[in-house]
């Protein structure tokens, strides 16, 4: 089996291809390979002990500490753990190549991170402060990168979507485009976090990513650029309007409430699409007040969380939008909020889908600062649930008809789901609509 030559493989094809081409790489050395896990048992061990470091001249990593009355002492068996990791110090100060290298913060902060990363959750994250900047940056709505959302799906680097007038999408990225590589570095077992501070960087600068695609490998250089995100278009077609919902951000919600107004003081407009297509997502709220321009009453999603942890969202009662029939797109970068909005209009019937299964990420993270204050831990706390109880992390949002739009038809001009929509909403009934 050639590598580039990969046409119509599978998800589970592509992580084969993929680790197999790393287990190669990494087979090239036995020695290396057993140095390497060594360090990660070390690290790993190690990163039971965050916040228990005392780095001394004489190398006492871990000071040992049992508060009298922990809940989690019948988890942890510190004397064992504190006695292996101490043990393994000594014989790296003793027998290591370079002891004078070795960088005690640094394989702390690598133990805490294969120890987070150990819950096989990628949305679970520990941050070095490098990281913590760099998250900061992002959620602060500017910053200087290609424009791309990038998610873990099926364990791979995955771009979400490019947004639009971005570097992303000028290069021709595209959702579902898994990275290889980032600058020549390989991805596998990169975390996602990881990945994104390492394509983020200065306006005007390179960044060269290894694409898997339709069976082939493509090398793509994006231009960084300042990435200001628009939140939310419109675009009228007789009698229907065109609501082009980009990402769900603090601005978003003063925006739709203008086109809204517009749609209501417009006597020729009696239907509706919502375009949710690459939209990545962002805060939980908008997706519910979004989701209220059409559902009077009733659960917009519902967030399960540890134990029996339940938080229902409802509809607030202001549905100005519900005797519009509307349509709503998705894609595969359809993620997050967009399937919370898409999910609860469906299960309402307030909306027919059309378009491609969406990305299916529906986790809720608490961020948090660590006691250093400049380090952080982001934690998966929930999972969403559509008001019919499908859980959007595992099995994202599927339209009610499905239609395919290639690479082909975007460079023909054709939109053949944008077509479908405008095809349902010129039926008699939306909801009775046949192919």
């Amino acid at each position: 089996m050639q590598e580039n030559n990969l046409n119509n493989f599978s998800v589970q094809d592509k992580k084969e291809y993929i680790q197999n081409r790393a287990y190669r790489k990494k087979s090239k050395n036995y020695l290396k390979r057993y140095l390497i896990s060594l360090f990660f048992v070390l690290t790993f061990v190690a990163g039971w002990f965050i916040g228990l470091n005392n780095n001394d001249k004489n190398y006492s990593f871990i000071k040992k500490e049992t508060p009298e009355d922990n809940k989690y002492s019948e988890v942890f068996n510190y004397d064992k753990l504190h006695n292996k990791f101490n043990e393994i110090i000594a014989i790296l100060n003793n027998k290591y190549i370079s002891t004078s290298e070795i960088n005690y913060e640094k394989m702390l902060d690598g133990a805490v991170s294969g120890m987070v990363s150990a819950l096989d959750d990628p949305y679970t994250l520990y941050f070095d402060e490098e990281l913590t900047k760099s998250f900061e940056e992002g959620m602060s709505g500017t910053f200087s990168g290609i424009g791309a959302e990038v998610g873990i799906k099926d364990n791979l680097i995955t771009i979400v979507s490019p947004l639009p007038d971005t570097p992303a999408k000028k290069s021709g990225i595209l959702s579902g485009d898994v990275i290889l590589k980032i600058d020549g570095e390989e991805t596998y077992n990169m975390s996602l976090d990881h990945a994104v501070s390492k394509i983020r960087g200065e306006k005007g600068t390179d960044v060269n990513l290894t694409i898997y695609r339709d069976g082939e490998e493509i090398e793509i250089i994006v231009t960084r650029d300042i990435i200001n995100i628009e939140s939310v278009t419109f675009e009228k077609k007789e009698d229907i309007g065109i609501i082009n919902l980009i990402s769900f951000n603090d601005k978003t919600i003063s925006a739709f409430n203008e086109i809204v107004e517009n749609i209501k003081n417009d006597p020729e407009i009696n239907k509706i699409i919502l375009d949710l297509r690459g939209n990545p997502g962002g805060y939980l709220q908008t997706s519910i007040d979004i989701a209220s321009f059409w559902i009077e009453n009733g659960i917009i999603v519902t967030e399960k969380g540890k134990e029996d942890f339940r938080n229902v969202h409802t509809a607030f009662g202001n549905p100005v939008l519900k005797d519009y029939p509307t349509v709503v797109l998705i894609n595969q970068g359809s993620a997050s909020a967009s399937e919370i909005v898409a999910g609860a209009l469906k299960d309402h019937k307030k909306a027919v889908l059309v378009g491609k299964q969406t990305f299916g990420k529906g986790s809720v993270q608490e961020y948090t600062y660590l006691n250093d204050n400049i380090t952080s831990l982001k934690i998966t706390v929930a999972k969403w649930f559509t008001p019919s109880g499908i859980n959007i992390d595992e099995e994202g949002i599927s339209p009610d008809f499905e239609i395919d739009y290639t690479l082909e038809d975007f460079n023909s001009d054709i939109d053949p789901q944008l077509n479908k929509a405008i095809d349902i909403l010129n039926s008699e009934n939306i909801f009775d609509y046949k192919e």
